[in-house]
């Protein structure tokens, strides 16, 4: 036996469970043992195959364009006189879709989008539904419930260090640089919009200064390992690091207007426990020279 039930839900962006209930007349497809048969969900969603030989089966969930579900198709086995069970989650299909163009009107690859609740009082979190472009310039989100939305690049909360996102300033859709001033896109249960295309200002110039880790006593704090966050917009980024070379060098490579906090840490020469710099607060620009870093060797 092969038995199972179908269940619609309601989530927010976050994956909150908003409500759901039983998803009668679903129709299921078993396949396996040279045989295939379709079975619908009984008014409380349940659905159930019996008699099949032992074996390996694919089951397959039967959804039109605008429901969705997690590993619709799955595969199964079946000992004999056994039985197997499939569970299903049900959720409305949204999908949003167009394309990046930079400022020239060039295709913008490999830029991250996120579509989050235009209700929310802290966009800056950037909870929601993210994209990548392709090469292209081309992005598509999917699985996005019902609500009124906003669209932007460089909203979101873990951004990753380097990725050609940061190469442009934050931007709305359509062309806004501003929350207030965005489009808001309002998306029905299931409804597939098309054409939210996405032009962006232009490239930021590439910008890069040298920080000198020292300890307190002038000595370059060799290999000392240096942290560094993204804050140009929020501070909820990830922190990355890399070590600095034999004189306590490290070069630090952004985007002209990117605002990093960094800092600094190293075990003293003596051994012991590790000391770190207080934080630096490095805004990235055409002009400018070496950094330094001091870390105290007092505990």
């Amino acid at each position: 036996t092969i038995s199972g039930t179908v269940s619609r839900q309601q989530r927010d962006l976050e994956g909150h469970v908003k409500g759901g209930g039983p998803m009668g007349g679903a129709s299921v497809v078993v396949e396996g043992g040279g045989e295939r048969q379709e079975v619908s969900t009984d008014a409380h969603g349940r659905f159930s195959l019996s008699g099949l030989k032992a074996g390996a089966y694919k089951v397959r969930l039967l959804l039109p364009d605008d429901l969705t579900a997690w590993r619709p198709e799955r595969e199964l086995k079946v000992s004999d006189r056994g039985c197997a069970v499939a569970d299903y989650f049900v959720l409305p299909n949204g999908r949003v879709s167009g394309v990046v163009t930079d400022a020239e009107g060039k295709p913008a690859a490999r830029v991250r989008l996120t579509l989050v609740d235009a209700e929310d009082p802290q966009l800056e979190r950037g909870y929601g539904k993210a994209a990548v472009t392709d090469a292209e310039g081309r992005y598509a989100i999917a699985e996005v419930p019902p609500g009124r939305y906003l669209l932007a690049v460089n909203l979101v909360r873990f951004p990753e260090y380097g990725e050609p996102t940061h190469a442009f300033p934050r931007t709305y859709y359509p062309a806004a640089s501003r929350a207030a001033d965005a489009e808001v896109i309002t998306l029905g249960e299931g409804e597939e919009l098309r054409g939210r295309d996405l032009r962006l200002p232009p490239r930021r110039a590439e910008r890069a200064v040298e920080i000198a880790v020292f300890w307190d006593d002038g000595r370059p704090a060799a290999g000392a390992y240096v942290m560094y966050k993204d804050v140009t917009y929020h501070d909820r980024s990830n922190p990355y690091g890399a070590n600095a070379d034999a004189e306590g060098r490290f070069t630090l490579k952004g985007y002209e207007g990117q605002t990093f906090v960094v800092e600094a840490q190293a075990e003293p020469p003596g051994g012991g426990h590790a000391r770190r710099s207080e934080p630096l607060t490095v805004n990235l620009s055409e002009q400018q020279g070496p950094l330094k870093l001091v870390i105290t060797n007092i505990r």
